[in-house]
Parts: structure tokens; sequence; C-alpha cells
């Protein structure tokens, strides 16, 4: 399984397009136990006041899940 990491700050996620916020009918990642020492993970990463968004795709690059964390 590959993934992507999309970074923004607070003025890229302001002027993004209703439908983008969606994550386009992605489901939102469960980890289980995994799940809270990721987002900790990815909290740190996040731009202040910005997002940070974890895209896991399976084969061919659909969308398998999603995971967004808020600096």
């Amino acid at each position: 399984m590959e993934f992507d990491i999309q970074l923004g700050s607070d003025e890229c996620v302001k002027y993004l397009q209703p439908i983008a916020m969606d994550g386009y009918g992605v489901r939102p990642l469960e980890l289980g136990q995994d799940h809270k020492e990721l987002e900790a993970e990815l909290k740190r990463m996040a731009p202040l006041n910005g997002r940070i968004v974890l895209i896991f795709r399976a084969p061919y690059r659909c969308p398998a899940g999603r995971m967004e964390v808020w600096g």
C-alpha cells in the first residue's frame, strides 16, 4: 500500500473549494490502537493553523483511506 502526505497552511486551507474539503468520498482511516500514535506524529508535522492529510492508496493509486490532522 502506498500513501501521500499533503500539507496545507491556514491560507491554503481557507481557499479550498468545498468539494475538496470532503475528501472525495474517501472514508476516514481506522487504525485501532495505532490511530492516536499516528495522529500525534502527524500533528507535529502539520503547519501551525494548517493541516496535514495522509491518504493511503490501494493498488493503481485508488484512495483507500484518509486521515486529516490540524496543527
